[in-house]
């Protein structure tokens, strides 16, 4: 049992790669057997087809990418700290797994549906709302600008994926090595909720 939990996780990794190099049109499974250095006819036995190991693989990478941070934004947090987490756990994430943007994007552009549906189960939509639903309370209060929710939304995504979406164009015109591109994102987990809430807040 154990062995067969190790063969299934360096099947997982070996799709995650193959799939984010080639997406799930130019994935094959033969070269997902190869990453994993075993048979194709041990591969089937595991996944059918490759249906299956895409949308085991997809709906892993959306829940880690968005469930594990987008479930704070309707919890009894403050919004400055909803901002500071969404934001250094947004960075940590694809820092552990850099190919998380580019995997999404792509998939997202080549089968919308599929993507608007595991948003659905992970009830990203409504979390997203009652964030805004909160904001909007807290403007009433006087503490927060009032603005348009759309915007500061994707401010905060945008501000904390664009980075590593673009990071090849990022090192090389900011001359920046891998660890110093490493060291820049750890700064910009300060950087990017006190950039936002010095946009949103109003001082008394």
């Amino acid at each position: 049992m154990e062995n067969e939990l190790v063969t299934e996780e360096k099947i997982l990794q070996a799709a995650m790669k193959v799939f984010t190099r080639k997406g799930y049109t130019g994935a094959r499974m033969q070269e997902i057997a190869d990453e994993a250095e075993i048979n194709k006819a041990s591969l089937h036995y595991y996944f059918r087809s490759k249906q299956l190991l895409f949308e085991r693989i997809f709906q892993s990478v959306l829940t880690k990418f968005l469930g594990e941070v987008v479930t704070k934004l309707d919890s009894d947090l403050c919004i400055d700290d909803k901002i500071r987490f969404f934001c250094e756990n947004y960075i940590n994430l694809i820092q552990k797994n850099p190919g998380f943007p580019n995997f999404i994007l792509n998939e997202l552009h080549q089968n919308p549906q599929y993507i608007f549906e595991l948003f659905n189960k992970q009830q990203i939509q409504q979390r997203i709302k009652n964030f805004m639903f909160q904001y909007k309370e807290e403007v009433a209060k006087g503490n927060y600008r009032e603005m348009d929710m759309r915007q500061l939304i994707t401010n905060i995504i945008s501000l904390s994926i664009f980075p590593f979406a673009a990071r090849p164009i990022l090192q090389f015109n900011l001359d920046l090595s891998n660890d110093e591109f490493y060291e820049f994102m750890e700064d910009r987990k300060k950087h990017i909720p006190e950039f936002i809430l010095n946009s949103i807040k109003i001082n008394k």
